[in-house]
């Protein structure tokens, strides 16, 4: 089938481009491990699910999580029962899908396999399909040609379903016109700013409030750990297995491996976990390497923390692999009481400062609802002249309460801030504003704004209706099922539990 890839090519990409499959849907293909041993947490009509499916889904997760918001996130928030378990419902939906597809003996085309193969990116040269590549790379992964294309349509058959579902969806046009007028609502405020900064005068700081404070948030003040690093990268080779191998059987250093292969051992100083490295020493490969969640996943390690041993080799990309060692750790400490006392001293008078605006703001907004008629009117003439706010652009008419208003124009549009409700928003360390709601006006259908809106609100509600549609349906086909679940089995994954 491979070779017949090439022939077809253009109808292929048609077709790809028909049946709206993305390359994401063959992750699984070449990286799925299915254990007949092994400890089960879930089975499904008989089907049993094994922990170490269940480890290489969750650290799947993981990886790709971090990936996507593009931070290193602390593994332990990942190894909380609760996210454990949406890794196994995962598992089980998978096998529920996998039940019915195979009893309505659903068919894929071998023609959107071949095309869904040939938009592999590791299988292409310059854009295009490479059959010898593409054995290659399979080859190294130690995976057959016919299992990795038999894993591809297997991935499509589960697609098909969920697909199938979402085109059933039925969203009104009508509702979705709705949110666009409300999304091009107009709202009239008047508003009256409470600065912290009226209140400094008479604020006074003792020094017994600032040592409490600097004792209580102790871990608040320190210096933290870091670490000088060397490491090991490699672009591209061919003897990626053989450089894995050795990293791993000569953990104590990168001296031998760095030796046998002809590599440059690199040098990183003062890297932290809490922070991106950005000397300006570093290339932009290696930049992107120290800063890969996947690497710093690795190097979390408790024997490369505190043994010095190698990290594996760990791959960034396809074309970029990196492998480090700690070559020295300076621990994180507290910083000395008298090199903080005025920055606390600061921050304490400032909160205090803020604290009495909130209250001032507050008071204000008691007087106005205590007040008759006549003296409501008196103090509403305090506030400022009428500002315009739209949903769609809040912050273009703020004029001198835009720096203030910023991140807060969510609350203003707030469904239950009616017309006439007075209300105020704290600022933080800004202090506080008042919000008076004079009017509200939502537009027409025919408004220019709102038929811009338009389609991109259907398309929404249409996915959200196709995702509700999806679990209901997930729900109803596990009644008819024998479904197992051990979650009190699941047990960190590798990575995530160093």
């Amino acid at each position: 089938m491979f070779e017949l890839i090439r022939e077809k090519k253009k109808l292929l990409l048609v077709l790809l481009l028909l049946f709206i499959v993305p390359p994401f849907v063959v992750v699984g293909a070449w990286d799925r491990i299915n254990p007949a041993t092994g400890i089960v947490v879930a089975s499904v009509n008989g089907k049993d699910i094994y922990q170490r499916e269940w480890e290489i889904a969750h650290q799947q997760l993981i990886d790709d999580f971090k990936k996507k918001i593009a931070q290193d996130i602390p593994d332990d928030v990942f190894n909380s029962q609760s996210a454990k378990e949406v890794t196994l419902d995962d598992l089980i939906n998978r096998e529920i899908l996998q039940v019915v597809t195979q009893e309505l003996s659903i068919y894929v085309p071998n023609e959107l396999v071949k095309s869904v193969i040939s938009s592999v990116p590791q299988f292409q040269t310059d854009g295009k399909f490479d059959l010898i590549k593409a054995q290659a790379f399979l080859e190294k992964r130690g995976t057959r040609s016919d299992l990795f294309e038999a894993g591809v349509r297997n991935d499509l058959a589960l697609r098909t379903i969920p697909t199938a579902i979402s085109e059933t969806s039925i969203v009104p046009r009508s509702v979705a016109r709705k949110i666009a007028q409300a999304e091009n609502e107009d709202r009239q405020i008047k508003v009256k700013f409470f600065s912290s900064l009226n209140f400094e005068k008479g604020i006074e700081i003792t020094n017994e409030e600032v040592e409490s404070f600097y004792n209580l948030k102790q871990n608040q003040f320190q210096i933290p750990a870091r670490y000088d690093l060397e490491f090991l990268l490699i672009k591209e080779s061919d003897q990626l297995e053989e450089i894995a191998n050795s990293v791993y059987e000569e953990s104590e250093s990168l001296n031998p491996t760095a030796s046998s292969f002809d590599l440059k051992i690199r040098t990183a100083n003062g890297f932290s976990f809490g922070q991106p490295i950005v000397a300006p020493s570093l290339t932009e490969d290696e930049i992107i390497a120290l800063n890969s969640p996947k690497f710093r996943a690795s190097l979390r390690n408790g024997s490369v923390i505190e043994e010095g041993k190698n990290t594996d080799l760990i791959e960034i990309s396809p074309n970029l692999h990196i492998s480090a060692r700690v070559i020295k750790n300076y621990k994180s400490k507290p910083i000395d009481f008298k090199v903080v006392k005025p920055q606390i001293e600061s921050e304490m008078k400032i909160k205090k400062m803020a604290d009495l605006a909130n209250a001032a703001a507050n008071k204000w907004i008691e007087n106005y609802s205590s007040a008759n008629k006549d003296s409501k009117s008196v103090l509403l003439n305090n506030l400022s002249k009428s500002i315009i706010v739209n949903r769609k652009d809040p912050n273009k008419n703020l004029g001198k309460y835009k720096s203030a208003l910023v991140g807060k124009t969510n609350e203003i549009f707030d469904y239950d801030f009616l017309v006439n409700d007075i209300k105020s928003l704290n600022l933080g360390r800004g202090g506080s504003i008042v919000v008076y709601l004079e009017s509200s006006y939502i537009p027409k259908p025919s408004f220019s704004g709102v038929v811009e809106a338009l389609p991109a609100i259907y398309s929404n509600l249409k996915n959200v209706d196709s995702q509700v549609s999806f679990k209901s349906w997930l729900i109803q086909s596990q009644l008819d099922m024998t479904i197992e679940r051990f979650s009190e089995r699941l047990a960190s994954s590798s990575k995530t539990s160093e």
